[in-house]
Parts: structure tokens; sequence; C-alpha cells
């Protein structure tokens, strides 16, 4: 505000009066008695009255009661100060409220001596109109744009700073608690929309208009969004912008569509010109109107701007004249739309069809006033509709045909056809409901789908629902409920179609149960496979671990014999053959399990059998256990391997006895099995405990290599695999049936023969002393083999003569007559056991000849030949060749 004006009280001058007369507001010279000195001509018009009147008029008597206290102490206040002072306040004059802002400056003389006041008031009427509204479209505004995406903003152009609304922060990716200021705010925006952005909002500032521009902002993780901001500028009364406010949207997707809808508007473009669709306007308050060029075209008239009534009702043909007077008053009349088709006569006489459509344009009160529509040339398309009218007769029979076929197809169908409306009730149903469901149509019409739908698979329906309203669900599987209670498996497709849902649906339960009977053949399939790889690596690293104990085995058992060393070595011998034994049943295991071992196969009775080893197993159970053995009277053979019946017997004895920790009953039986179709006999030997019993995952996983529930060092996890695997090979089965506390039975179901049982035979070691010896030709591949098993037969009197080979045998038998017996490996290079014996046997056909073989897949000649397993003790080594020798052997005896 300016400081003191220096005047003359008395009289002012002249210059003055004019320049204050010509002035739009109020102005006023005061004295300090408070009295009107001078009024322009402003002030006299404002209050009303004469010049005269309005010096002596007293302003305070029109302040408005709620302003008058608080604005004639500030006056006084302002005057007392003797310095510029400003009210503001409303007055209430001529039935009127007028806000005024009034500024008062003190005057001085040019002595400085102050003399009164010169003020000015300025009108802030509309001022504060506009800021009521204002705040008032601000609230309506803050409500208006809660929860539907619109943010809102107010910019202080003074302070340069900024208030924004929750949803602005978010659309920008500003924080609640970060402070931004119109400078800052020109870095979030986009930099190639800033100069664009600030240009356009301060060229709408200055020239007091609003603003919407769109433009792209950055927000602080990198994310461009395309943003709407509408804005008005506020001033204050010195008609400054001091604010700004608006609201701001994000309208990226729309942004995103615009390309799309901008192409589809030039599709509609031109599809609308090569339509031939012309447009008109009527204005009913002028009765004038305008035709478009195209709608000039349809007419066949030269002029389109500025047409009568009479000109427009001239191009209609006469017979349809009174119809469209008609339709035009009833649709201006009501303001509903109008619609019609009828004909007009061109200048040339020629006749044409036309489509014309319009709608109405009201006033304030309601009233209408204008019509607006469009045209377009029928002519070609009425001529077809005759024309096509008699089509759509043809059609209607082939229609009636169709819906017969389709009628039937509902009826007939094996799929379950079902018609939904938005609410997922059934409104229509195929007969085939009653025989997929047991449900009658009636009984689930009106019904809600989800009352048939399992439970379970509800929500994978609904899921399949929300995509069908956007496309096609195919093979969507969810469970139906059956009325008597089964469940179903149902594969849907369903298709949306004007707000209802066409669902079929195929009944798979006995597909998906065929299907999951393919996919356990084919796990047992791969279990199978596995286990043979496992078997054929079993087997071979049996082989080979053979190989490396009969060396060591022979070389004990020959330190033993000869009793080298004192009694403290020959107990080491002793401790260092147990450990070897231990590890020659391990391997027989493995070979049992790998079904590798070759069999010395013949007719056995159970009996005799188990009566030999009953001893030996009441021992291995021990005194807590009882051990009860049941033998079926006049039970016929079997064909098993004694021994490795015997041990396979052992093994689940042993099982049995674990599973009995504090003592229990071991029952055997051995009783006739149920004959095969084709006629095959079985013998089922049952080993049952009544011990600890297993549950059904350790019973599922049992029999399988090197799984052991005994914990570890307690067991190898072999036995059950060994027995499995010798029973196969002698072509029967092993069965377990077990349960928890109950105890185990393990079932071995072998081949029945009707052949009589062989006597075991041998000769005694005591015999062996003073018995036959004889040169023994020793045929092994791996020198240490061959060397302990040379020694060991030297050791017990046997002349030995060695060959590395088949080769090297047959090179030496040229004199085979000086041999009493031949012992050879199996598996060698070149010419094996099997082939060697062959040969031998064509040159001398009584030639005792036996094999040695840590492993071997016989062949039916092979398999007849003598056999002892590597790696033998020299006890079993001489009573077998002592036997072969004294019994001459036949080539077609078994051994």
């Amino acid at each position: 505000m300016r400081g003191p004006v220096i005047f003359s009280l008395v009289t002012a001058p002249h210059e003055f009066r004019l320049i204050a007369d010509s002035a739009p507001v109020p102005m006023w010279l005061t004295g300090l008695d408070r009295k009107r000195r001078f009024v322009n001509r402003a002030y006299v018009e404002f209050v009303g009255l004469g010049y005269e009147q309005a010096l002596g008029f007293d302003w305070r008597t029109i302040l408005h009661p709620d302003d008058h206290d608080r604005i004639v102490a500030e006056s006084i206040a302002g005057e007392a100060s003797l310095k510029p002072f400003a009210l503001e306040a409303r007055y209430q004059i001529g039935g009127q409220t007028r806000w005024l802002h009034s500024v008062s400056q003190p005057l001085l003389d040019e002595d400085g001596t102050h003399l009164g006041f010169i003020g000015v008031a300025f009108d802030l009427t509309e001022a504060k109109e506009a800021e009521r509204h204002l705040r008032e479209a601000e609230a309506g505004l803050r409500l208006a744009t809660e929860g539907s995406g619109t943010g809102t903003w107010q910019w202080d152009l003074v302070e340069r700073s900024a208030a924004w609304s929750e949803e602005t922060r978010r659309i920008i990716g500003v924080g609640a608690d970060e402070v931004v200021t119109v400078d800052q705010y020109a870095a979030i925006i986009h930099p190639g929309d800033v100069a664009m952005v600030l240009e356009r909002v301060n060229a709408a500032v200055r020239a007091n208009r609003d603003f919407a521009i769109e433009y792209r902002v950055v927000r602080p993780d990198g994310a461009v969004r395309w943003v709407l901001s509408r804005g008005v500028g506020i001033r204050n009364p010195d008609g400054r912008a001091v604010r700004t406010v608006g609201t701001i949207n994000d309208i990226t997707d729309r942004k995103a569509a615009e390309e799309q809808l901008r192409e589809a508007e030039e599709r509609l473009r031109l599809a609308t010109e090569s339509a031939g669709i012309g447009t008109w306007d009527w204005d009913l308050t002028r009765v004038r109107g305008t035709w478009s060029p195209a709608t000039q075209r349809i007419l066949g008239v030269d002029r389109g701007d500025e047409i009568t009534l009479e000109e427009r009702y001239r191009t209609i043909h006469p017979d349809d004249l009174a119809a469209v007077k008609e339709a035009i008053r009833a649709a201006v009349t009501s303001g509903t739309d109008f619609a019609m088709e009828y004909r007009v006569v061109r200048p040339t006489g020629e006749v044409r069809w036309i489509s014309s459509r319009g709608t109405m344009k009201r006033d304030g009160d309601g009233k209408v006033v204008r019509t607006l529509g469009t045209v377009q040339d029928i002519t070609d398309r009425r001529e077809a509709r005759a024309k096509l009218e008699q089509l759509n007769r043809r059609l209607e029979m082939v229609v009636a045909e169709r819906t017969a076929e389709r009628d039937g197809m509902w009826r007939l169908s094996r799929d379950l056809l079902i018609v939904l409306d938005p609410r997922l009730r059934i409104l229509s149903v195929n007969p085939v409901i009653e025989e997929l469901t047991g449900f009658a149509p009636d009984e689930v019409l009106g019904r809600r789908l989800k009352g048939f739908i399992h439970p379970d698979d509800w929500e994978n329906v609904l899921d399949a629902i929300r995509t069908g309203r956007r496309a096609l669900v195919r093979d969507a599987e969810a469970r139906l409920v059956t009325k008597d209670g089964e469940v179903r498996c149902f594969v849907w497709n369903a298709t949306p179609e004007a707000g209802r849902a066409y669902v079929s649906g195929r009944d798979v339960t006995d597909e998906r149960a065929r299907l999951d009977e393919l996919l356990s053949a084919q796990e047992a399939l791969r279990q199978s496979q596995k286990l043979e790889a496992i078997g054929q690596l079993t087997g071979g690293v049996a082989h080979d671990f053979n190989n490396l104990l009969s060396p060591i085995i022979g070389g004990l058992d020959l330190l033993r014999r000869r009793g080298v060393g004192g009694e403290r070595e020959q107990a080491l011998i002793e401790g260092a053959l147990q450990s070897a034994d231990r590890a020659r049943l391990l391997v027989q295991r493995l070979l049992a399990f790998a079904r590798r071992q070759p069999l010395q196969v013949r007719a056995v009775a159970l009996a005799p059998v188990l009566d030999e080893i009953s001893g030996l197993l009441a021992s291995t159970l021990g005194p807590q256990t009882a051990l009860s053995i049941d033998v079926a009277s006049g039970l016929d053979p079997v064909l098993a391997d004694p021994n490795q019946l015997e041990m396979a017997i052992l093994n689940l004895t042993v099982n049995a006895r674990d599973a009995m920790p504090g003592g229990g009953t071991l029952r055997i039986a051995a009783r006739p099995g149920e004959d095969t179709e084709d006629g095959s006999r079985f013998v089922e030997i049952a080993v049952a405990d009544n011990g600890l019993g297993m549950d059904e995952a350790t019973l599922a996983r049992a029999a399988e290599p090197f799984f052991s529930s005994k914990g570890v060092g307690k067991g190898t996890g072999l036995g059950l695999s060994m027995v499995e695997g010798l029973t196969a090979q002698l072509g029967g089965t092993m069965r377990i049936a077990s349960r928890i506390g109950e105890g185990t039975t393990v079932t071995l179901r072998l081949p029945a023969t009707a052949r009589l049982p062989e006597a075991a035979s041998g000769t005694p070691l005591a015999a062996l002393a003073s018995g036959t010896r004889g040169r023994v030709l020793l045929i092994d591949d791996e020198p240490l083999v061959r060397m302990g098993t040379a020694e060991a037969l030297r050791d017990c009197g046997f002349e030995v003569v060695e060959a590395a080979s088949g080769e090297e045998a047959l090179a030496l038998a040229d004199d085979a007559g000086k041999f009493a017996c031949v012992v050879t490996d199996y598996l060698m290079p070149g010419i094996d056991g099997v082939e060697l014996a062959r040969r031998l046997r064509r040159r001398e056909p009584t030639l005792p000849i036996m094999l040695l073989s840590g492993y071997a897949e016989l062949d039916a000649f092979g398999s007849e030949l003598p056999y002892l397993g590597k790696p033998a003790l020299a006890d079993e080594l001489t009573r077998m060749i002592a036997g072969l020798i004294d019994r001459g052997i036949d080539p077609g005896e078994t051994a």
C-alpha cells in the first residue's frame, strides 16, 4: 500500500475532481472529524443519493449487521493509527447485499500535517459469489469424485505450493507424506510434454479461462501414465491469478484405446460414405433446414442450405406425404425419435425409397426446437426385400426341418446338455440327465447348478464361468453328485449367448478309471524295469565278488587245514574264514535277488527238509519263541534247490525272530496249493509269526532290495528280496500278509512234481583220506582263483593240471584219458565252460566234468552238469570231485 497523500483539504484541485469522477469505483475524502469533504460520481451513484446528501451520508448505517461492530472498530483503529488501512465487509443498499473492499490512506499537507484520509472502494460481490460457488463446486466435486478414480488438486501460485487428494497422489505415484511444489511437479511431467503443459496452463490462467490438458507423467518407479488434468484459475480482487484448482484422471487405458477408436471412426466414416448415408438438420423455431451433400444426391436436388418446409414436402411422394407429416408431428409432440421408410420423387420424376431416422432436441423449457437425423436410399433394399421374403418362406421350411433335427439331437444326445441363466439356474436340460444322474428333468429345472456339483469342484466351476463371459470354455473338469450320492467325473464345454450359458457335459468316469489302470500298469512296468536293472547290476557285482572271495577263502582254508601258526594265528584264520563265509552268504543273497544263482533243481520232499533244519531253526529263534512245523500228509514233492530252499526258510525265520523281540510263536506249514487253469500244481509253504506286524507303507516296500525296517546295522535288506528272487527263479511266487500287532505271514508257492525225491550223494570226508586219487584238469581264467583251487585239491591228494582257457584245456585234453575229472569255470573269454564240456564229452563221453563258477546263466545242456558255486571250501570241492570219480558219471546223468 502506498504512503500518505499530500493534499489541500480546503479545496481539491479541479484536475483531481475530474479524475475521481471518471473513476469506475467509489472514492472519497474525509477530514479528521470523519466527515466527508469530497465524494466522486461513482460514490454518489452507489449510495443512490444526491451529491450533498451523499456528503453527509453515514456509511455505517448500511453495514451488514453481522459485520457492523467489527468494521466500525477496525475503522476507528485504522484512523487512529494514522497509517493506511483496508476494510472488507458486506453493505446492504437498494435491497441488495454487496461486498466492498475499501482502502484508506492518510492525507498530509505540505508541512506534513495530518489532514484526514482519502479512500477508494472496490466491489467484490461477484468475486465473493464466485468463491462461494467455487467452494460449493469443490465440495460437490470432492463428493462426486470419491471412489471414481478422479483426483483433485490445488496450486497456490503465490506460495508455489500444492495440495493433492489421495487419489491424485495414487495416480502420479507420490506418497502421502511427500511434499511437492509447483516447480517440482514439472519434473514429474514427461520431458516431451513439459513445455506444452506449462504453456497451455499459463495461457489459460492469463486469459482467465478453464483448461483441459492431456499429458504424460513419469512415476518414481519409471512407469509412464497418461493423465487428463482439468483446471480453472482463481483471481484476487485485484484480478491477479492466485490459485488454480482442478481434477486429474488416469487415462492411460483410454489413450491406448483411442488409436483403435480413431481407426474405428475412420472405418465408420468410410462405411457411411460408401453406404450413401446423408444427414439433415431442421431448426423448428425458424422452420428452416439443411441437407448434407449425400442427402442432396439422394433427393436429386442442387441446394442444401436454408431449405423451407415446402421444399422438403415437395420431395415426398404424394401417397406418403400425409403419413410422413403425421409421423413427424407425433415425434415432435412426444419428443421421441423418428424412424420411417417412405418414397421420394426426384426432380426427374424418378421414385426412390428412403429410410429417414431422426432425434429431437429440446430447449431449457423442454420444448422440441430442433431435429437431426440421417437419410439413406433403400430402393435396392426394398426391391431385394420382396426377393428375401420369398427366400425366407423357403428357409422357414428348411429351418423347421433343422429344428426337428436339433430337437432329435437334444433328445438322443449321450452328453448332458444344459441351458443356464445368468444366476446359474437350470432353464433346460436334455432327457439323458435321468440316465446319467438319476434326476428327472422336472426335478432339476429352476434349481441352481451348484446343488449338483461336488463341493470341492465348485470354485473351479466359478473360475470357468468367469472365463466363459469372455470366451468359450473347453474341457473344464467338475464332478457331479448323482441322486443316489454317487460321484461321477464330467468334462464340460460351455459358450455364452444372449445372457445364457449353453453347457455340454460328458461323463468320463469310466475313461478315467481305465486311464488310472493304464497309469498303474505303466508304473508297475517302470518298477519292474528298475528292479531288472538292479538285478543285472547285482548279478554282475556278485559274480566279480565271488571271484575275489574264492582265493581268500581257499587260502584261509588251506592255512587252517595245514595248521599254520600257533593257537593265536589259527584263531585269527578261523575268524577270517567266518567273515569270508558271511560275505559268501551275502553274495548268495544278492544272486538270489538277481535270480542269477545256478540252481541244482530236483524233486525235494518238504517233510525231511523241514525236519533236518528244525534244530537249526529252533536255535536261531531262541528259547523265548516256540516253533511249530506242520506238513500235510501225502504232500507232493516240490521242484527246488534244497540248499537254497533251506536258506530261504532260514531267512524268513530270522525275520520272524526279529519281529518278535519279546518272544512268541513261529508256525511253518506246508500244504497243497490251488491248481492253475492250465493244470499246473503247486505246494504252499507258509511261515507265520505273531510279532509286531507291518503297516501298509512298510508292507508295500518289504520286498524291495536293501530296504530294512530293523535299523542301521541290523539287516542287509536282502532277506525277503532273496526269497522272492529264489521263488521266481523256481517258477513260483511269494506273497506277504501283515497287520500291525497281529504278525506277518509269508507264503511261498512252489511248483509241485510227481518225481520221487532224490537221495543226497557224496563221499564222506573220512573216506577221502584212503579213497581214490587221480589227476584233475582245472580250467579258470582268473590266476588267483585257479591257484587257490589247485592248492586246495593238491592238499587233498589230487594231482592238478592247470589251464587258463578253454582253448588251452582242449590242447591238454589230447591225452584226456589221463584225467580222472575235469573242473572248469563257466564264464571265460573265448570258449566258456559249457562249450568246453560239450567238446570234451564228444571226445570222451564218460569223462566226469563239473562246473565251478560264482555266477552262471546255464543253458539246457549246461544246467545238467554237476555244479559247485564259488567260493567253495576244500572239503566241499573234494567231496564233490571224489563222488564224481567214484560213481563214473554218464553224459546224461544229473549230479
